[in-house]
């Protein structure tokens, strides 16, 4: 993984795209049950501790972000070049 998070493939011209061993048919057959205690024995899927949770910042909505500066729907789309139906969905 790169120091952004973001983790790149690059597949070269005719190769066939790399799947994942994913079992999709059992993970579908799973129950809530099955699914939660699959979840707890997952090291990366550990919940958060209330110091960790305590210590994250809340993210604002966009919505909430967009009044504050004053800007109209279409003002804030254009300024950060996004489509206005993708603003519009966020909000």
């Amino acid at each position: 993984m790169s120091k952004t998070g973001t983790t790149r493939v690059t597949v070269k011209s005719g190769e066939p795209r790399r799947r994942g061993d994913t079992d999709w048919a059992r993970l579908g057959a799973m129950n809530d049950q099955e699914v939660v205690a699959a979840a707890r024995i997952d090291p990366d899927a550990q919940p958060l501790t209330p110091e960790q949770l305590a210590g994250m910042r809340r993210v604002s909505r966009v919505k909430v972000l967009r009044q504050r500066l004053s800007m109209t729907q279409v003002e804030f789309a254009e300024a950060f070049h996004l489509p206005i139906t993708t603003l519009r969905d966020w909000e």
